[in-house]
């Protein structure tokens, strides 16, 4: 690991990871509100259902990030590859 201008491809920060984290507990959160707010079955079980979806969204927003961003890295194409238009 070594530093790199803002911008690279494949390139993480700890902030935008972090970020990335929590994004992923925000969506789950969002969805249990939305859950515990249409459904009566979803409000009787009221703390495995938010537990349960921003736990899974924090830790997909996450793995997705860095994922993402491993791809980016392992198969990006530099525009020098590319003939002139």
């Amino acid at each position: 690991m070594k530093p790199v201008p803002p911008g690279t491809n494949g390139a993480m920060s700890l902030v935008g990871t972090a970020v990335s984290f929590l994004g992923g507990g925000l969506i789950g959160l969002t969805i249990a509100i939305t859950l515990l707010i249409q459904s009566t079955a979803c409000r009787t079980h009221f703390g495995s259902v938010i537990y349960g979806l921003v736990g899974w969204g924090f830790v997909a927003g996450g793995i997705g990030s860095l994922v993402s961003s491993n791809h980016f890295f392992s198969f990006r194409i530099p525009l020098r590859d590319f003939p002139p238009a």
